[in-house]
Formats: C-alpha cells, sequence, structure tokens
C-alpha cells in the first residue's frame, strides 16, 4: 500500500448529529427554521418540507434542527417515520405511541395523564376508520362503519389534553 492510500480519508453516509460535525454549513439554516417554529405565535397548524435527492442531508439538517430545538425548554421534539408502518391502524397506533413516549419523558410527572389522554384520543380516532363491505371479499366498496364518532368526546379529550400541556409550560398547537 503506498502513502497515497494511507492519506485518503472515507466518510459514513451516516447524517451528522450536532453542529460540531457540521461542514457542509448547514446548521445556520436549521437554526433558523427551529427558531421560526419555537418563536412563531400564530396557534395554527404549520407544515414545513424539507426536499432533497438522496444523501443530500436532509436527516443531517433535521438532526442540526434538533439540536436547535434543545435551547427551547417549552419545545418536545417527537421523531416519527411514517414509513415504517404498512396500515392507518398501525400508522396511528406508532404516531400515538411516539408522543407519548417523548412527552412522557420531557414531563415524567405528567407521563400516566399524559399516555391515558393520548391512548383515549387514538382509541376514538381508530373507531371511525372505514371498513370494506363483506370483509375480505373482492369488489367490496368502503363505507364509515355503523358506529359515528363522538365528537363532543373527542374534542373533550382534545381540550384535556392541551390544557395538561399548556399546564406545564410545553407548546400544545397541534
Amino acid at each position: 500500500m503506498d502513502d497515497r492510500t494511507k492519506m485518503v480519508t472515507y466518510s459514513s453516509d451516516h447524517p451528522i448529529r450536532s453542529k460540531r460535525e457540521d461542514r457542509f454549513n448547514r446548521a445556520p439554516f436549521a437554526t433558523h427554521v427551529a427558531d421560526t417554529i419555537a418563536t412563531r405565535l400564530d396557534p395554527s397548524s404549520i407544515v414545513i418540507g424539507l426536499y432533497g435527492p438522496w444523501g443530500d442531508g436532509k436527516s443531517s439538517t433535521l438532526n442540526l434542527m434538533e439540536e436547535a430545538l434543545a435551547a427551547h425548554s417549552e419545545i418536545v421534539v417527537v421523531r416519527f417515520n411514517p414509513w415504517l408502518f404498512d396500515s392507518e391502524d398501525r400508522l396511528l397506533r406508532g404516531f400515538f405511541d411516539s408522543l407519548a413516549i417523548a412527552l412522557g419523558r420531557s414531563l415524567p410527572a405528567k407521563a400516566d395523564r399524559i399516555g391515558t389522554l393520548l391512548r383515549n384520543y387514538r382509541s376514538m380516532l381508530l373507531m371511525a376508520s372505514f371498513h370494506v363491505d363483506g370483509g375480505t371479499k373482492p369488489g367490496g366498496t368502503a363505507k364509515a362503519t355503523d358506529e359515528s364518532l363522538p365528537i363532543a368526546r373527542l374534542d373533550e379529550v382534545s381540550d384535556a389534553f392541551r390544557e395538561t400541556m399548556d399546564r406545564a409550560g410545553k407548546l400544545s398547537s397541534y
């Protein structure tokens, strides 16, 4: 092996985890997005898309955003990958489980209350699912179940969750 081979360095395809590793200056952008999320006053929902080809640094940027959001104690970051789930039922269960775990870590004194509220909310959403006429029979048509979603109860659970988060000093707009 000659000396040139020893001098070559290789890097893995793993995303960076902190701005100390940021060789492409993504941290200022990630910090700006994180600060925008943390300081916005509008209580309505917001969706932020991060687009780019494979290997372009999307996961690294998300990690840098999460690092920047750690400076805001009222923010709870929930990592969730919907691509890991093959059905609506599993997606909802996975999302609410991930949310409960993240909030439970952030608010250990309220973990049981939050977990109960989120399980109730998830259960009500699952009751609103659609099913196919005739079970697995081909050619069935999708229609709502006969059980109607108790919207008033869903709102109560949602309000209780929001109140719990507000009392804990965590942002609860969703």
